[in-house]
């Protein structure tokens, strides 16, 4: 609702954990960005989220279209600070040993050492 932003760091700063309620996702760089802010996630199951977010370690995936378990997942973060900052240093870790730049150049750079061998 803010419209195009470019201090979307600055304002994941200020969150107690990301909701993401898609319907229909890919792999959701909304995700990546908000645990490479260190944020517990609680996303909805669907498209790559589950990928992405480890359920119980990293963050909370629910059932897509029921509500109440989206409640219930926000509530056990949002009422449990050591929790969230649990899942937000899991979360901050694992954006960074598998979806960062190094990562991906480390991958490719295996992938071009097993072609040419």
């Amino acid at each position: 609702f803010l419209g195009e932003r470019r201090d979307v760091p600055r304002l994941l700063k200020i969150f107690d954990v990301f909701v993401l309620s898609s319907r229909l996702e890919g792999l959701s760089l909304t995700l990546l960005e908000a645990m490479a802010a260190g944020l517990p996630i609680v996303a909805t199951d669907v498209g790559g989220n589950a990928e992405v977010v480890l359920d119980g370690r990293t963050g909370l995936i629910v059932e897509q279209g029921v509500p109440e378990p989206l409640a219930n997942a926000m509530e056990k973060i949002g009422t449990n600070p050591a929790l969230g900052a649990e899942m937000g240093a899991l979360g901050r870790k694992r954006v960074v040993e598998h979806y960062s730049l190094e990562a991906m150049v480390k991958r490719y750079d295996e992938i071009y050492h097993e072609i040419v061998q």
